[in-house]
């Protein structure tokens, strides 16, 4: 029996490489990557959902940061709202959008203002 035992995990470490499995993140029952190009549409409501979805994708992909920096400069109010909002979520990680989130700071929409201030403040992180 104990010649036994030590086989146990190499049995079950043989099972997790399968290569069946997908090695892409998905959020909102998609791959990231179909956010990033979400982001493009030209209909502000598939940007807004894009953004919403790509700050609680943060800084698992590369691309998501850059994505929503963009998206803070959108024609639409809604999408920049989402925007800094994502970049809100993802914190100190995003800390390079710093100067975008004080450009949206003195934006037109009162709700963007509000929640770049609030942004700034988490992704510049404690002092």
């Amino acid at each position: 029996m104990r010649s036994f035992i030590p086989l146990v995990p190499l049995v079950f470490m043989a099972g997790c490489g399968r290569a069946d499995v997908p090695k892409e993140k998905y959020f909102g029952g998609e791959p990231v990557e179909h956010w990033l190009t979400e982001i493009k549409n030209p209909d502000p409501k598939a940007r807004k959902k894009a953004a919403d979805v790509l700050g609680n994708v943060g800084p698992v992909d590369p691309g998501a940061i850059p994505a929503l920096v963009a998206a803070a400069k959108d024609p639409d109010p809604r999408v920049r709202d989402a925007a800094v909002l994502g970049l809100s979520k993802i914190g100190p990680a995003a800390a390079d959008a710093a100067p975008v989130l004080e450009q949206a700071t003195k934006d037109k929409d009162p709700t963007v203002r509000s929640h770049a201030a609030l942004a700034l403040e988490r992704v510049r992180g404690p002092k």
